[in-house]
């Protein structure tokens, strides 16, 4: 219901999930979980994000490289348009990285079997970030 009611844009600020009700370690000793305690991306693993050139893409980007990532796949409907994404790009690819900046239309069939296709001639998609979005957020009154 939360994730539906975001989805309409509707809310004005942050939708709050609560998951479960909290246990008394008094009662009930806490569940432990096997966790690894940081996220690996493969070198040799391509690694896609759609909307991949707005501010989340290209801090996801830099984050995903900081753990291993050295094949990126960045899509925008209109390419790089300002000198920010150009200077990044620039410095990612400075460093080694394969960076692809894709202008496939993620939004159809086609446009997304391309774009898969041009992330598998870097190497085997890793994982798939989708960022992209058009905020139509409530207007407070």
């Amino acid at each position: 219901h939360a994730f539906r009611y975001m989805a309409q844009g509707k809310h004005i600020g942050k939708v709050l999930l609560k998951i479960r009700e909290e246990q008394d370690s008094l009662v009930s000793p806490p569940s432990s979980l096997a966790a690894i305690c940081r996220t690996f991306c493969s070198p040799s693993f391509s690694y896609i994000i759609t909307g991949g050139l707005g501010g989340f893409g290209l801090e996801l980007a830099q984050w995903l490289m900081e753990r291993g990532a050295r094949k990126i796949v960045l899509t925008s409907r209109s390419g790089i348009r300002n000198g920010y994404q150009v200077k990044r790009v620039q410095e990612w690819r400075a460093q080694g990285i394969e960076v692809l900046v894709s202008t496939s239309d993620v939004s159809t069939l086609k446009g997304t079997e391309q774009l898969i296709s041009e992330a598998h001639r870097l190497g085997p998609v890793g994982g798939v970030f989708h960022l992209a979005m058009v905020l139509k957020d409530g207007m407070l009154e």
